[in-house]
């Protein structure tokens, strides 16, 4: 219906100023150059979450809708639970080969400058192994039916990652930048899986 279209493109618009807003707080804040180097590394630390939402968590989409339709919450939660187990190992070992790549890419092409952001990376990479955790929740939550927590946990991180990161660059400069990051994605962690854990304890209740 119409209701459920506007929340969708709400949460359409939300995800795309996810993406793009902390660079625009993070140059505001710290300037061009150094905007540079936290978009590089960015730019790498996304391609992480990218590879895992097509290779993991678009293809469990259609199994935990499924399995919730079927009317088995028990059989819901194995799915996610497995799928969960596959997205926390798989992640971080593809942030290693990333990390050890990105240090031969930089070695490569002489960019020392870049050499002196390691932390910086470390931080947003954690912060992507966490975010793909998410993605996989978020997929848990279209998969129960339970929209409004979509929508809302999604509008929310917006305003979180905002508020965090420009309160990070401001007091640590880039390093602040990918702390912010790795706490708003804990942030978005905990409130979604408190809310997936909620509504499904409520639905089972109901059903």
């Amino acid at each position: 219906n119409a209701d459920e279209l506007h929340d969708l493109r709400s949460v359409s618009k939300s995800i795309v100023g996810l993406i793009y807003a902390d660079r625009y707080v993070v140059g505001l804040i710290l300037g061009l150059t150094l905007t540079g180097i936290y978009s590089f590394y960015w730019s790498l630390a996304n391609a992480l979450q990218t590879l895992v939402a097509t290779a993991v968590v678009q293809t469990a989409l259609p199994i935990l809708v499924r399995s919730y339709r079927e009317g088995s919450r028990d059989g819901w939660y194995r799915v996610m639970k497995r799928e969960m187990i596959k997205t926390a190992l798989l992640t971080p070992a593809l942030a290693i080969g990333i990390m050890i790549g990105s240090e031969v890419l930089i070695y490569m092409m002489g960019m020392s400058n870049l050499s002196e952001h390691r932390l910086l990376f470390s931080l947003m990479l954690a912060a992507a192994v966490i975010r793909c955790c998410s993605d996989l929740l978020n997929v848990g939550l279209i998969s129960a039916q339970a929209d409004k927590l979509y929508v809302y946990y999604n509008i929310a991180g917006v305003f979180i990652s905002l508020g965090l990161m420009a309160l990070g660059s401001y007091l640590w400069g880039l390093d602040g930048a990918g702390i912010a990051s790795l706490i708003t994605a804990v942030l978005l962690l905990a409130m979604r899986v408190y809310g997936l854990r909620h509504w499904i304890r409520k639905d089972k209740l109901l059903s």
